[in-house]
C-alpha cells in the first residue's frame, strides 16, 4: 500500500476516534482508543438485527429465485454460511 493510501486511512481513523496519534520528531505513535472502539462495538451491537434480518430476507428471495428457475444455489454462498453460522 502507498504511503499516501496509509496516511489517509490513518487520518480517517483518527477522525472518527478509533485511534489517537503521539507525534515525537518524525515518528508517529498510534494506538487503539478504547472508548471509540466501544462506541463502534455499540454502533455495531444496536444494528446486528437489523442487519441480520435483512440478510436473512435476502438469503430466503435468493432461495426463492433459484428455486423457480432451477437453479441449485451452493451452501457455501448462503450469507449465514459466510458468518460462521448454519441456516435454519
Amino acid at each position: 500500500m502507498a504511503l499516501p493510501s496509509v496516511s489517509k486511512h490513518v487520518r480517517v481513523l483518527e477522525r472518527s476516534g478509533l485511534i489517537a496519534r503521539r507525534v515525537e520528531g518524525r515518528r508517529h505513535w498510534l494506538r487503539l482508543s478504547p472508548e471509540g472502539l466501544r462506541t463502534a462495538a455499540d454502533f455495531i451491537d444496536f444494528y446486528r438485527p437489523f442487519w441480520e434480518q435483512s440478510v436473512d430476507r435476502l438469503a430466503a428471495l435468493t432461495t426463492e429465485l433459484a428455486g423457480s428457475t432451477g437453479t441449485q444455489l451452493p451452501p457455501e454462498s448462503s450469507p449465514r454460511h459466510r458468518r460462521g453460522k448454519t441456516s435454519a
